[in-house]
């Protein structure tokens, strides 16, 4: 025997509600291990650190300036007597980028999961306004039940 039609919708939505309240349960307990990695939810050292490493990267800009001015008016002697810093200076600038690349893949990772519950917080909330759930749309919980 088939169901009736509006009691079919009713119950994909009410599947596809519980899927998206499952999802940002997922979605808080994620954000609460990060949030506990960054320092156990301290937000302000993380937004000290960030600040440190901007004052840290407009010192390297200015430096590497004048660095590049200076080794401009270098003879080649000079500049072989300077190889051994320059290839710590590649390696530690390596080390940096690598760095750098795995806090911008953090960071969009951050603001894609962001920017998705959003949208998907607002979709919801949008098809449910003034939604309000009749008597007549039978609960059957053994549906729902994924471990029988």
């Amino acid at each position: 025997m088939t169901r009736p039609e509006p009691e079919r919708r009713v119950l994909e939505a009410q599947t596809l509600v519980e899927a998206l309240i499952k999802i940002q349960q997922r979605l808080v307990e994620r954000l609460e291990g990060l949030r506990s990695a960054l320092g156990d939810g301290d937000l302000d050292a993380v937004a000290e650190v960030v600040r440190h490493v901007q004052t840290l990267c407009t010192d390297a800009s200015n430096i590497q300036d004048r660095l590049d001015s200076q080794f401009a008016a270098l003879d080649d002697a000079e500049r072989a007597a300077l190889a051994p810093h320059l290839r710590d200076l590649e390696r530690e600038a390596g080390r940096v980028a690598l760095l750098r690349d795995q806090v911008d893949d953090l960071i969009d990772a951050l603001a894609g999961v962001t920017h998705e519950t959003i949208i998907a917080n607002n979709q919801l909330a949008s098809r449910l306004n003034g939604y309000h759930p009749g008597t007549q749309v039978p609960v059957r919980p053994h549906l729902f039940d994924h471990t029988a």
